[in-house]
């Protein structure tokens, strides 16, 4: 008996998946989601809709980790019992979210 290979699913597409049904090199698929002007603008297209189709996400973990960078800001907070300064003070809280909103919409994370 066979063994069958399973289609890959919506929610496992990965750049191999995606290269295997474009033709194509993996760094081909690589250089066409990261928008390089070396792939022809039709190619690129072709990839990107089998992208959309099959669920592909950037692996963001895998992607900082092969740039050696994390891509996150540590915050500190200076806490001090004698002030009764406490975390759910309402000026951290405004703080943090306006922070994390700015830091988000750059692509980073916040680690508290």
């Amino acid at each position: 008996m066979t063994k069958r290979k399973k289609a890959p699913s919506a929610k496992s597409a990965k750049m191999t998946d995606l290269a295997r049904l474009a033709g194509v090199h993996v760094s081909t698929v690589s250089r066409a989601l990261a928008g390089s002007r070396l792939i022809a603008p039709g190619q690129r297209e072709k990839i990107l809709n089998l992208a959309r189709e099959r669920g592909y996400v950037l692996n963001k973990a895998a992607s900082n980790l092969r740039l050696q960078r994390t891509q996150t800001l540590s915050v500190v907070i200076p806490l001090h019992h004698e002030t009764g300064q406490a975390l759910s003070d309402p000026f951290f809280i405004s703080m943090l979210g306006y922070l994390a909103d700015e830091i988000t919409q750059r692509g980073y994370g916040m680690f508290l």
